[in-house]
């Protein structure tokens, strides 16, 4: 008996680190009246603070944008709190990437964070995890593809709206997280 206990003490020490833990976020300072960042792309180092891409545990945060777009491949984790982020072309989330939206906003209907028209794949060569999560949010994608198998490409809604033009290459999941209310509409799924 006592060396259960002293093993569920340690299991609700180790959980208690674990949960202090806090993220460390490279902020995003491209196009936003910034004179040493005057790109907009996401994916250009000289658009983070310190000029350097977010990696290893760092997530980059964006915060503010003004003309900003994702010219790439998306290879590290970015959070963002509001905004408007597009592509012309697709793009790729891949390679321990994570796409986050928490928008403080409800009025979903009225903005849109993440506009896509092209497509959007959650893939990587290296085949590790990667998701794409609407906390709070609008996403626009004219194609959706999860190339990777269930336990590694993963979309996440709670509240907001996820609309996708054509769902492709099904092989992720999706999962709806407690507590939300937001929606996923889809045009039309490919045939396999």
């Amino acid at each position: 008996m006592r060396r259960w206990m002293m093993r569920m003490i340690g299991m609700a020490v180790l959980c208690g680190l674990a949960g202090s833990a806090s993220a460390t976020y490279v902020t995003f300072i491209g196009q936003n009246n910034n004179p040493d960042s005057p790109d907009g792309s996401l994916t250009s180092a000289n658009n983070w603070d310190g000029l350097a891409l977010p990696s290893g545990s760092s997530t980059g945060l964006v915060a503010a944008t003004h003309n900003v777009w994702i010219s790439s491949t998306i290879k590290f984790p970015v959070r963002q709190t509001a905004g408007y982020i597009y592509s012309t072309a697709s793009s790729t989330l891949g390679e321990y990437a994570l796409y986050e939206i928490d928008d403080s906003r409800t009025d979903y209907a009225s903005y849109t964070n993440l506009y896509i028209p092209g497509g959007f794949t959650l893939w990587s060569s290296l085949a590790e995890s990667m998701s794409l999560s609407v906390l709070s949010g609008h996403v626009e994608l004219g194609e959706l593809k999860l190339l990777e198998d269930r336990y590694r490409s993963t979309v996440n809604m709670k509240d907001g709206l996820l609309h996708i033009g054509v769902f492709s290459e099904r092989k992720g999941t999706f999962n709806m997280l407690s507590g939300g209310t937001g929606d996923i509409v889809v045009d039309s799924i490919t045939a396999d």
